[in-house]
């Protein structure tokens, strides 16, 4: 639902629910590489959540040349039966948990455009996560609670794109209960017109954030390795870059 205040302030409302079929390829699996997995029962069921949205928006031209845009989004969800990973020595099973898994929390957004060219995006986004299967710390497992985002874009229609990003993710906690540290990741993209041909060039994570910089992946002994959980980017600095040609 959509309530329009005025023609500055408007707000939203939404609800939802939705379910998952059971499933053996899941991050915790993948990390054992599927070994000694038990086959999924016929007794499982489905996950089912549901959730519901509220948020409020306002944007005015705060200036001859500047427009400003800001939202505010509250969130919640409850995800019952979740599928959850048991182990027993030597095998490693799923079952349906009768606790039930819960997502609360917010996201601001906010836009700056000045001279229609220049553009900041900036965005927070909390999340508090309880797994009530679990005991003691129930914070899911990889699930940042506070993260950032920012962008600033200048564009010049038929002349000249460029646009900078920067990315925080907060700490993380693993199945183990052990906490990771908190990172930044940059990218940069650069894209020139030429009549009716682009060509840009796009800098993903050019600060070679990754995991392996904190501590190795791939635990040995080679002949029977283990793997760590992924929390972090595992490719480091990647650059790519194309034509693109308009018909």
């Amino acid at each position: 639902m959509l309530y329009k205040i005025n023609n500055d302030w408007s707000s939203r409302i939404g609800a939802g629910m939705g379910y998952k079929l059971p499933t053996i390829f899941t991050e915790q699996t993948e990390a054992l590489q599927y070994q000694n997995i038990t086959a999924l029962s016929n007794t499982l069921k489905a996950e089912k959540s549901y959730g519901g949205t509220a948020d409020i928006n306002f944007k005015k031209r705060i200036a001859d040349e500047i427009d400003f845009s800001i939202n505010q989004l509250f969130f919640y969800t409850i995800i019952q039966r979740p599928l959850i990973l048991q182990n027993d020595f030597p095998n490693t099973f799923f079952i349906n948990s009768n606790k039930r898994t819960t997502s609360s929390g917010f996201e601001t957004n906010m836009k700056i455009i000045f001279k229609e060219s220049w553009k900041l995006f900036a965005g927070y986004t909390f999340t508090d996560t309880k797994a009530g299967w679990l005991a003691g710390n129930q914070f899911l497992p990889l699930v940042p609670k506070h993260k950032l985002n920012l962008a600033l874009i200048y564009e010049k229609h038929g002349f000249l794109k460029v646009g900078l990003e920067g990315y925080r993710t907060g700490r993380q906690f693993l199945s183990t209960g052990m906490s990771t540290p908190s990172f930044w990741e940059f990218g940069c993209m650069v894209e020139k017109p030429i009549k009716n041909i682009s060509v840009y060039i796009n800098f993903e994570n050019f600060t070679d954030q990754r995991q392996s910089n904190f501590k190795r992946v791939v635990n040995e002994p080679h002949n029977n390795p283990t793997f760590d959980e992924i929390w972090n980017h595992t490719e480091g600095f990647v650059i790519n870059g194309g034509i693109k040609i308009k018909l």
